[in-house]
């Protein structure tokens, strides 16, 4: 702890002091990047907030009195289309795939510059010239990206791939930096360590697992969810509204019961409307409001429900019932359950598995254009700590589902996930 204090002066200093404010903008930007993908850009939130302020004004506010999305238009052609020379620049091709992912409904652009990107960047897996890049760290990167986008993972599993997989093995490491990520990451990993021994003892204390023989004795998945929260909540509580979402959720089950008992195939509106709910991110959520929500205010409480549920609360609703669904249906089928998306969705369009599994990921990816929008809206009634919450559950939805049933199986990736995160520390001297 003494030796991370130390480190983090060190690199406030290193990212306030006249040296780097005299940097040049790609430079400093990279620098952010670097402290985000490492994991410790927490420590830095009014430093990195005061730089990117000052470069918004600088160079785009106030010289060009334009939105920073139109930028993205001086990569085109007289005609529209993104220019064929993106094509030489393979770390430039592959940060504008990355941003394009940050898109709102509407911005044609960035949807274009992600066709046009990701394209590009699957045919250069089969250019020998990347492999040559720094020991093949860019065509691992590109590889990454393509399999899912930083903007929907979750940060501290994604840190320690980048602390080993690209940063460590760089040209242009900065030890400072590197030292600070695997002594942070090991000591978030020990207080992780301590909570789930905690946990353990309170969950072997209630024999739920021997009373219960049906339900998933997964104690550290169900920990896991957590990961992706809030890093510094502060504490607040309203029991009745828990309550009340509880009793929603039962009657979600009972509606599937109910589907099941029948024979009953839901239209993919009807099966959505009742799995939003039963996805239970709603109850997740109303948890994380009052735990993170500081003060409380009425007219926040009150747009939390209005109209059913916010859109803060749909969206990673949408995007874990759909992950899951695209991740388990096929064996919950097999087991004998209520369909899925995919199966309403065959069943009404008549479409093949496999279209049908194409269709589901496209509505996750609409309804992450609403989840951007919702994160940068300025008169939202909820305090950025919460909204973090709600866009770090989708990301961890993608994250546990996105090698097959993540929770309810004892897969192979996810063991792997699990050891890395909670358990093998980076092991290094100072």
């Amino acid at each position: 702890m003494k030796r991370g204090c130390e480190l983090k002066e060190k690199v406030k200093l290193m990212v306030v002091e006249e040296q780097v404010m005299s940097m040049e903008p790609i430079q400093q930007l990279e620098l952010i990047d670097n402290l985000y993908r490492l994991g410790i850009s927490y420590h830095f939130e009014d430093e990195i907030d005061q730089i990117l302020t000052c470069l918004y004004q600088q160079h785009y506010l106030l010289e060009r009195g334009r939105c920073v999305a139109d930028v993205f238009d001086s990569f085109k052609n007289k005609t529209g289309d993104f220019k064929a020379s993106l094509n030489d620049d393979t770390k430039g091709l592959l940060q504008l795939y990355e941003a394009s992912f940050l898109l709102t409904k509407g911005e044609t652009t960035l949807e274009l510059a992600r066709e046009f990107s990701a394209n590009l960047l699957r045919k250069k897996l089969n250019d020998d010239r990347i492999h040559d890049d720094e020991g093949g760290i860019l065509l691992l990167m590109v590889r990454h990206a393509l399999e899912l986008p930083i903007h929907w993972r979750v940060q501290r599993p994604n840190a320690r791939w980048f602390i080993e997989q690209v940063y460590e093995k760089s040209q242009h490491v900065n030890p400072i930096l590197l030292e600070l990520a695997k002594l942070d990451f090991n000591i978030v990993q020990s207080t992780h360590q301590q909570e789930l021994k905690h946990l353990s003892s309170w969950w072997e204390q209630t024999e739920l697992a021997k009373t219960l023989p049906f339900a998933r004795d997964r104690l550290v998945e169900n920990y896991l969810w957590t990961i992706g929260g809030p890093i510094e909540p502060q504490y607040g509580y309203q029991e009745c509204v828990a309550c009340m979402q509880w009793a929603d959720l039962c009657n979600t089950f009972l509606q599937e019961a109910k589907w099941y008992s029948i024979d009953y195939t839901p239209t993919l509106e009807e099966y959505i409307e009742n799995g939003l709910i039963s996805s239970s991110v709603p109850v997740i959520l109303s948890h994380a409001f009052f735990v993170v929500t500081n003060p409380i205010h009425d007219e926040a409480v009150k747009s939390l429900y209005e109209h059913k549920y916010h859109k803060i609360i749909q969206c990673p609703s949408m995007i874990l019932r759909l992950s899951n669904d695209l991740a388990t249906s096929s064996d919950e089928m097999k087991r004998g359950d209520v369909p899925k998306s995919v199966e309403c969705y065959m069943n009404e369009s008549g479409a093949d598995r496999e279209v049908a599994q194409e269709y589901i990921r496209s509505i996750i990816y609409e309804t992450w254009k609403t989840m951007n929008e919702e994160r940068v809206i300025t008169d939202s009634p909820f305090q950025e700590n919460f909204v973090r919450s709600a866009v770090e559950l989708g990301r961890m939805a993608q994250y546990m589902y996105q090698h097959g049933d993540g929770y309810g199986m004892h897969i192979p990736e996810m063991k792997d996930r699990i050891a890395n995160l909670l358990f093998d520390p980076f092991v290094y001297t100072i």
